[in-house]
């Protein structure tokens, strides 16, 4: 039997929707609520709940979560080899789910946690579609994208023994014997305006003082 071709995942016909969970945004400046403030600053990501959906934000997450269960669960292409009781409890108990759709298939998915006290993101499961290519290494270097943006430092998991590989290869280190994977993030550097501003103000207010001193010098070499 021939073995079917692997689609090839096509950036720029990807959406990245992240879902995050109602009851881990616990309060207006709470961590979480503040993550999702910033990631929706990010013209790629179609995040939810949006501000008007958030009365129905409960139910809009428990519909995504049950989509994707009964896809995985349906469809044998994902999670193998993972215990559907552990898939369902990582959808419903995470604080956030990035889903990497085309249309309306499903080409991969991440249960996030947001570890603010450790400075790290948590990857409590990560599956791809096994009939599309590419697809883990563009969601890491997504994840690695969305924890730089909100200042974590690290992003951590534990993988199953078959896929270690994959993540040594891209640039994760175990951290102990059972190989908790664990990769460092790069801190992205944002230029302000504000600060060039005050770096323009404070240049021309040295460059005044220098003038007014030059002025000063003259006028009392004249009066001796």
């Amino acid at each position: 039997m021939t073995e079917k071709a692997k689609t090839v995942i096509d950036k720029t016909k990807v959406t990245n929707h992240i879902y995050f969970n109602p009851t881990s945004i616990k309060e207006e400046f709470g961590d979480v609520s503040n993550i999702k403030t910033l990631l929706e600053t990010r013209d790629h990501l179609s995040i939810h709940p949006t501000d008007a959906e958030m009365p129905k934000g409960r139910a809009i997450y428990y519909s995504i979560s049950k989509n994707i269960y009964d896809v995985i669960r349906n469809s044998g292409r994902f999670c193998e080899g993972i215990n559907m009781d552990f898939v369902k409890e990582s959808l419903v108990s995470a604080d956030a789910i990035l889903l990497v759709a085309e249309k309306k298939a499903i080409y991969g998915f991440a249960t996030l946690v947001f570890k603010s006290d450790e400075n790290l993101l948590y990857i409590d499961l990560i599956c791809t579609n096994i009939e599309v290519k590419g697809c883990g290494t563009y969601m890491l270097e997504m994840l690695k994208e969305l924890s730089g943006i909100v200042g974590l430092a690290s992003i951590q998991l534990s993988s199953v023994t078959s896929a270690v590989p994959f993540y040594l290869k891209n640039q994760f280190m175990c951290d102990d014997g059972l190989c908790k994977l664990r990769l460092k993030v790069p801190k992205l550097k944002f230029k302000s305006s504000k600060s060039k501003s005050n770096k323009s103000k404070s240049n021309k207010t040295k460059s005044n003082k220098t003038k007014s001193n030059k002025t000063k010098s003259k006028s009392k070499s004249k009066s001796n």
